[in-house]
């Protein structure tokens, strides 16, 4: 927040004057205000800008160096998160159409309904934010996921049903995400930061694209 204003002061870099912002804007419209998203259109900028490494600044000056080396960079960084933003919020929305179709198969209904509550936790208000940059990176991935997970379903099975064999793979994750729950709740009641928990909730993710869309590759090798 506080590189923020040497973007607005120094470059004179507003969000109504970035590339693609009002297409930005409509796509983002059903889940906030545009202010939202100027603010994490700019914040989001700033942090891969100036803030590249999780090292910290404490001093003046490395404030400053940090300035001075990042500017060079403005317009590729500004490209960067606005191209992915826009991606992000293009795939989000075309999901959201699919899995609200009236039309979609009865025999579906658990499988698209946890797609939607997967879709709605991964894009949830403030998600352009607050989602770590590595995760937010992945997005794409996870929501092709999603789409090759509703494709499948209605792909004729070689001996197996694909909407039971779907059923059977979402046990699978739904454990995990309990056991994830969990811990999650016990460690907010306890004030308890673990990184290592934030890790294994993207994990689960990785876990999805592994059973539901292994052609799309993971970026660990993972199974339950």
């Amino acid at each position: 927040r506080l590189f923020v204003p040497v973007l607005r002061e120094d470059c004179k870099l507003e969000p109504r004057l970035i590339a693609g912002i009002d297409r930005l804007r409509v796509l983002h419209a059903p889940i906030g205000p545009s202010a939202d998203l100027d603010n994490a259109v700019m914040l989001r900028i700033a942090e891969r800008l100036f803030l590249p490494d999780a090292k910290p600044v404490r001093t003046y000056a490395e404030f400053t160096r940090r300035v001075d080396k990042g500017w060079a960079r403005l317009g590729d960084v500004s490209r960067e998160v606005v191209d992915l933003f826009a991606r992000v919020l293009e795939q989000r929305s075309q999901l959201e159409s699919r899995l609200s179709d009236p039309k979609l198969p009865e025999r579906w209904g658990l499988a698209t309904r946890d797609a939607a509550r997967q879709l709605a936790d991964l894009t949830r208000p403030e998600f352009l934010l607050d989602t770590p940059w590595q995760a937010l990176q992945h997005y794409p991935r996870f929501l092709r996921a999603i789409e090759r997970r509703l494709e499948r379903l209605r792909s004729p099975g070689v001996g197996v049903d694909p909407v039971q064999r779907d059923k059977e793979l979402q046990a699978e994750v739904n454990r995990w995400e309990a056991a994830f729950i969990e811990r999650a709740t016990a460690h907010a009641e306890q004030r308890i930061d673990d990184p290592a928990l934030t890790e294994f909730r993207w994990l689960i993710e990785e876990l999805r694209v592994s059973l539901f869309a292994q052609e799309l590759g993971t970026v660990v090798k993972i199974s339950p």
